[in-house]
């Protein structure tokens, strides 16, 4: 994946305390729309405002290059728009950038959260997003701590701090790690918009990552895990300790949550070694063509692949076994000799065709034991130690 530059910015609760609600809430409208055929894909999104500060009458002096955006945007690099308020983090998924008047357009109208329309601050640029993601929520520590992850290009490629680097925002930002945040929409969420995932699991979920982090994994693991992870892990979590007493409820939700948890980690384990491994390797080597399932290209893949997939290559593809020795000989007997029957039961509970039947608690307690390592190191803190932490 070739470096791109994103933006990240700072939503104030002074011009609305229900800001981030606004828009998201315009996102799920949309989004429900689109799943009820009244309205296409293309119709999902919101328009996120850059508020010129009254501070400061003239326009942003690095607005040519903040444009310059929408030509990686139309050549299909996934772009993103990264905001906080310092306690949270979310990503924006960005679709263009421009500097009309929105607020006269009646097309836009329905796009505009309400509290844009009704204010005449003078607005830098819009930024439309498809779609928008939560990657912490109501922890300033955590919060800092990914943003330490985004590089300001302006300012000697150094980690954003929110004291005195949030200056002139939008910063213009790379990765430190190069990411997607909204490929495998499908696989993961059904192809719901990520926004509409995170808000079945608002509150508790938050609550739960923290009790996560602090009395059962340790900041070292939680931190080496995937952003992803963590949410998949609290959201299965809390829904478990809520319904845990309920001999009627169906506990599969919980387990799928489990399975996208460890897919997620397998995926950063596997594919981000291999791509570089085999960066300069003939297609033979690197490509796996199948009747069934899309051509992969491990040099630069970065679609998301569920659990049977994963698994599925471990046993069966020998151009991925070949480039999982090379890539990670260390762990190499693990991944390819036993993992793959370690997983079969989240593979199977992971397949909607296995939710015909109600799954028990009975049947979801081992699954739970094995990946979150209760009563023994659990599937997940093996995996994230297998990338190098801890």
């Amino acid at each position: 994946m070739s470096e791109a530059n994103h933006l990240l910015t700072v939503w104030n609760p002074y011009y609305c305390a229900d800001a981030l609600d606004q828009h998201i809430t315009i996102l799920l409208d949309w989004g429900e729309r689109a799943l009820q055929n009244g309205a296409k894909e293309e119709d999902v999104y919101v328009w996120w405002a850059k508020v010129r500060s009254p501070r400061r009458p003239s326009p942003l002096d690095h607005m040519e290059q903040i444009l310059a955006l929408n030509e990686q945007i139309a050549a299909g690099v996934e772009t993103h728009l990264y905001v906080t308020d310092y306690q949270s983090l979310y990503v924006g998924w960005l679709a263009g950038i421009v500097c009309d008047n929105l607020r006269g357009m009646e097309s836009e109208k329905d796009h505009l959260p309400s509290y844009y329309r009704e204010a005449s601050w003078p607005v830098d640029c819009w930024m439309k997003l498809r779609d928008i993601r939560c990657i912490v929520a109501h922890d300033t520590t955590e919060a800092c701590r990914e943003m330490g992850g985004l590089l300001n290009t302006r300012y000697d490629d150094k980690p954003v701090s929110i004291y005195g680097g949030m200056v002139d925002v939008p910063l213009i930002v790379r990765q430190k790690r190069p990411r997607t945040w909204f490929a495998g929409r499908e696989e993961v969420t059904g192809g719901r918009i990520w926004a509409r995932a995170d808000a079945e699991h608002r509150g508790e979920s938050s609550r739960l990552a923290k009790e996560l982090r602090e009395n059962l994994f340790g900041k070292e693991i939680w931190h080496g895990m995937e952003p992803e992870t963590r949410r998949f892990l609290s959201a299965g979590e809390a829904v478990y300790r809520a319904r845990r007493e309920d001999p009627r409820f169906d506990f599969s939700p919980v387990v799928v949550e489990y399975a996208k948890a460890v897919e997620t980690e397998l995926h950063a384990l596997l594919f981000p070694p291999i791509a570089r491994k085999l960066a300069d390797a003939p297609a033979a080597k690197r490509i796996i063509t199948s009747d069934k399932r899309p051509e992969i290209d491990l040099a630069a893949h970065d679609r998301h692949e569920t659990i049977g997939s994963i698994q599925h290559l471990l046993k069966n593809s020998t151009i991925f076994k070949d480039a999982v020795r090379a890539a990670l000989p260390r762990h190499a007997v693990w991944l390819l000799e036993r993992l793959p029957s370690e997983v079969n039961d989240l593979r199977r509970y992971r397949n909607p065709a296995a939710h015909d039947q109600m799954l028990a608690r009975a049947d979801v307690d081992p699954i739970r034991a094995d990946v979150l390592g209760i009563g023994c190191e659990g599937l997940i803190v093996r995996i994230v130690k297998a990338k190098g932490v801890g």
